[in-house]
C-alpha cells in the first residue's frame, strides 16, 4: 500500500530506507530473485543474492545460512 510501483522498480527499497531515516547508498538489500535484485541496484543500494548467480549482484551466496553481519560489513565496503 506504501509503494505504487512493484520490483523491479525500486519503490520498496527506497520506501524502507527512508522509513529507517538512511540514504539508499548506506543500505543494503538481500533478496532470492532476480527482480529484487534489480531494483536493489536501482535503488543505489548495495545488494546481495541468494540461491541466485547474478552480476549484478554485489555479493552471492548459495543460501541464507551464509548471511552474516561479517558478509555484510565486507559487501558495505565495496
Amino acid at each position: 500500500d506504501k509503494v505504487q510501483l512493484p520490483k523491479p522498480q525500486p519503490d520498496l527499497f527506497l520506501y524502507a530506507a527512508q522509513l529507517l531515516d538512511e540514504y539508499p547508498s548506506d543500505c543494503l538489500g538481500v533478496e532470492d530473485a532476480l527482480a529484487g535484485i534489480e531494483a536493489i541496484k536501482k535503488a543505489g543500494m548495495k545488494a546481495v543474492a541468494v540461491s541466485l548467480d547474478t552480476a549484478l549482484a554485489d555479493c552471492c551466496v548459495k543460501d541464507s545460512s551464509h548471511l552474516t553481519l561479517k558478509l555484510f560489513e565486507e559487501v558495505m565496503q565495496l
